[in-house]
Formats: structure tokens, sequence, C-alpha cells
């Protein structure tokens, strides 16, 4: 039986028009319904500052924008360093991304793979984005930098001390004990629980008093013992003078920022992670930061540049790279910012209205 040519293409369009309802069904929900793949993301719980349990509460809020790119983030705490040095070299390890540190990354690098993503490295400043280099190739992408800062509240304080020296005259005349008329019981506070980011704080402040000068080729040049035992001198003349609450080497952060809120201080060397819980606080005009005040043309500030790696056995490693990515669009970087963090990208202050941002910027660079 012969069919004119008109028909079959009837038919055809019949088929057609009877089958694409089918396929439209079973190509949504199989592309748009399945299970997204889930990215575990590992970092140490004494990363960054005490409280960022924020940035798990970001990624939780931003999952429904990375499972309609087909992934889930889900972020672990690892307690011990070593824990997770063992994790990351089992090539059974569900681990997808890990935190690193400008600290650890050399002890980490084995475990992980070279991202090609050097057309992300024109936003980074270099001095954030080099330590995560190994033989020409990026392994992980800055997302954070933790560096100490002098705050200062501008209600009192209207000149910037210059050097530690003149930091140390205003302290003295802004505590009770010195100026009865003062209307702060004391006049400076140091973050100084015990721990690494004390040790970080100290170290800073170490380095302002020319204490070990890092030059350019790694190598750690020590000066005289002299500075070391004038800055531990400091700590003491800052309790026994009362220049600063005795109980401060015991603050936690968050109480440390709490005190400084309530003008128990109106100066006080904190990570700059404090910076929006503060603003929350103040009003643009009474809160002040600074870089450390140095007795030397330049202060340097000790601190951590955290950055996210892609694990060398990740069975993820196509959808690890879309979420670092998609972390640098300009609304993710706002929230980032908005909980504390401190992207290490060129321009940032370009993307707020606000001073403190600007400022800080300023400082890192």
């Amino acid at each position: 039986m012969h069919y004119s040519k008109t028909f079959r293409i009837l038919v055809i369009i019949v088929i057609i028009l009877i089958l694409t309802p089918f396929m439209l069904y079973y190509g949504y929900f199989v592309y748009f319904h399945r299970e997204p793949v889930n990215i575990k993301v590992a970092f140490l719980s004494h990363y960054l500052a005490p409280d960022f349990i924020s940035f798990k509460n970001l990624v939780n809020k931003w999952n429904p924008y990375f499972q309609k790119m087909g992934f889930h983030v889900n972020i672990l705490d690892i307690d011990r360093e070593s824990a997770l040095q063992f994790l990351l070299s089992s090539q059974n390890s569900s681990i997808d991304i890990v935190v690193v540190s400008n600290f650890n990354f050399k002890k980490l690098v084995q475990y992980l793979t070279p991202l090609g993503l050097n057309q992300l490295n024109e936003r980074f400043y270099e001095k954030a984005v080099h330590p995560f280099y190994q033989n020409g190739q990026v392994y992980a992408i800055p997302f954070h930098a933790s560096f100490p800062i002098l705050f200062y509240d501008r209600t009192y304080i209207t000149d910037i001390p210059k050097s530690f020296n003149q930091l140390l005259t205003l302290a003295k005349n802004l505590s009770k004990a010195h100026n009865p008329e003062s209307f702060t019981e004391y006049g400076l506070a140091i973050y100084s629980l015990q721990g690494k980011h004390s040790a970080l704080v100290f170290q800073s402040l170490y380095e302002t008093f020319g204490g070990h000068v890092l030059v350019t080729n790694s190598t750690v040049k020590l000066l005289s013992n002299q500075t070391l035992e004038s800055l531990l001198n400091i700590y003491r003349l800052l309790i026994e003078e009362e220049i600063s609450p005795p109980e401060t080497l015991y603050y936690e952060f968050s109480v440390l920022n709490a005190e400084f809120i309530k003008k128990k201080f109106p100066l006080m060397i904190q990570w700059n992670y404090a910076i929006p819980f503060l603003s929350k606080n103040f009003t643009r005009d009474e809160l002040g930061i600074s870089s450390l005040p140095s007795d030397f043309q330049s202060s340097t500030s000790i601190g951590y540049v955290l950055a996210f790696g892609v694990c060398k056995f990740s069975k993820n490693k196509n959808y690890s790279i879309k979420f670092l990515e998609s972390i640098y669009l300009n609304d993710f970087i706002k929230e980032l910012v908005g909980i504390g963090a401190f992207p290490p990208i060129k321009g940032l202050s370009n993307l707020f209205d606000n001073i403190l941002i600007e400022n800080e910027e300023k400082i890192f660079h």
C-alpha cells in the first residue's frame, strides 16, 4: 500500500505531538528532579573567629541556588588537623573541598588537585593568592583574610595614634586609674586569650616593634631580644597600671567585643572579623578602625588567609569547581562580608557604601 507524501508527514506530526509530552515529562524529572550531588566541605573548627558558625548558615541559605546547579553543600567540622590529614590521604575519602590556610597549605597540598582557575587570580591581591601556589599552579582560592587591627571609639578619640608609644600614652590618659575624669574605666584592651589567635596578635605587635622581618627569600631575620622583652613588659604594664581590665587575658572574642560596646575601654586590638558585629552597635561616625600603630614606617599584621582547595580524591571535582566559581558572585561576596569575612579581592569596597569596608581594604592592601 502506498501512502502519499502528505499523509506520511501528517503521521509523523501526530506521533511527535503524542510523544512530546512524555519526552518533556521524562526529561524534566531526569534533569531537574534528580538528587543533587552532595559536596562536602571540611574545615578546622578553630579557623577564623570563634563565632564563624554563621558561615554554615550562609552556605545553607545558598543551597537552594547551588541545588539548581546540581549540587548541595555540607560543612564538616574537623577538630584536629592530624585527623584532617588522615581523612584527605584516603582514596576513599568522601571530602570534596577542604579549607586550607597560609599556615597549613604546605602540609595539605599533596592531597589537593590543581584548579586551573588562573583567570580568577586577577581578582585577588597577590599577597592573598601567592601562598597557595605550588610549582606554578594554584591549588586553592582565597575567600577570607583575618588579621588584627586597632578599633577605636571616635566619641573619645579624634586623632589615631601614629606609634605604639602614642597608643600607650593615650590609653593611659583614658583610664580612671590615671585620669579620674575619664569617661571610660580603662583605656585599652588587646585580644589575649590563650591560643593560636592571640599568638598571632602578639606576633603582629612583635613585628610592628621590628621584632623580626620576613625577607624576600622567606628566611627569618631575628633581631635583639630587647624588642621581645619590651613587648612583654607592655602586656605587664597594661595590667599592673590598670590601663587594661585585669580579666582581659581571659576574654573570649565575643566578650571582648561586648565590653567594647559597653564602652568599658575606647581602644581595642581585635580581629577584623569583629567589624560587622560592632557596626550594629555604633553609628558610622562613632566606630573607627586603623592598622596597628607602629614605631616604624609601616605596621605588619600576621593573620590567616583561608582558601578552598579541591581534594585530589574527590569524585565530584566538576561540581566542586562550580561551587568555587559561584561563591565569587557579587551577591555571595556581599553576604560573606555581612557575616564578618573579608574576601581579599581587588576593589571589594566598590561593592559597598561603607567607609569601614573601604578602610579595612586599605589596611589589608
